[in-house]
């Protein structure tokens, strides 16, 4: 099976030419960023490059000066589709960006349906954007590996299936060959997004990103998988609550302990308006 891109040309550009350009742009502002050791997990945005795009950009470069010879991306998406219900992957095939192809791992799809972890559902991937926004950088920086593709919904049962997950790649020798990425996005705040739970202006932005956004950041990087649903359910500080409790729970199975954030911005930082409202909050992290 195929997936075409169904995101370029709005959420990122839709030719080779126009990445690679961006590409550029981004390196050419992320100067020497130092290197981590043994990185096995990131956390990156989804939203239109131009607001988050560096954002992620400096995960996946940090995973490449961390682990270049990566071969598999294990990427849990945030789902903004109806249907949802449990986590679901694509099946075996490719998936097209305007940077080529990028081939689904068929080994570890196979063993995560033999192991009754997902269902195959690539009609409910067709339409979602919070993995595809994301393959690009894969490819970019990783022309070699493969992908494999989960959409987690918002469940209690996340954290355990991240941590399962890391089992079976551990039991597999997969360690150094396998990383994962959450998909998501943070606060989502203001009129269009109906939540304005300290009006609009310029008090909101500040308390997006000093305890809404802060909140959830700190729990992150502490590696605090089994309070994330709780705390997005409760404080809407994230869309993709599912993909990043059950990336924080693979962490913790490899034996990490905390992650360290590399960047934080909000779209109203990258392209602010006169009037402060309808702004979304963007993380990069790495574990």
């Amino acid at each position: 099976m195929r997936r075409e891109a169904a995101h370029a040309g709005f959420f990122y550009p839709e030719t080779k030419k126009e990445c690679e350009l961006v590409f550029q742009q981004f390196s050419e502002r992320s100067n020497e960023v130092e290197t981590i050791l043994d990185i096995c997990a990131g956390i990156a945005p989804h939203a239109g490059w131009s607001f988050s795009g560096y954002t992620a950009y400096l995960v996946f470069e940090a995973l490449k000066k961390s682990r270049p010879q990566i071969q598999t991306f294990i990427v849990f998406g945030a789902v903004h589709v109806a249907g949802v219900y449990a986590p679901c992957t694509w099946g075996k095939g490719v998936w097209n960006t305007p940077l080529g192809d990028i081939h689904v791992d068929d080994e570890i799809i196979e063993e995560i349906v033999a192991n009754d972890l997902v269902e195959i559902k690539p009609q409910l991937h067709l339409r979602e954007h919070s993995i595809e926004v994301l393959v690009p950088f894969i490819q970019h920086f990783f022309p070699q590996a493969k992908l494999v593709p989960i959409m987690m919904p918002v469940t209690e049962s996340a954290s355990a299936f991240g941590d399962k997950i890391a089992q079976m790649v551990s039991g597999n020798d997969g360690r150094n060959s396998v990383a994962t990425i959450c998909s998501t996005d943070l606060t989502h705040y203001g009129t269009r997004f109906q939540f304005v739970p300290v009006g609009i202006g310029q008090k909101s932005i500040q308390w997006v990103k000093n305890n809404n956004d802060k909140r959830i950041i700190d729990l992150m990087l502490e590696l605090q998988d089994a309070k994330i649903v709780e705390e997005v359910q409760q404080n809407y500080n994230a869309c993709g609550g599912g993909a990043i409790a059950a990336t924080l729970a693979f962490a913790k199975a490899t034996g990490k302990s905390r992650g360290k954030l590399l960047h934080y911005t909000t779209s109203w930082d990258v392209d602010p308006c006169e009037v402060v409202d309808n702004f979304v909050g963007y993380s990069g992290i790495v574990i």
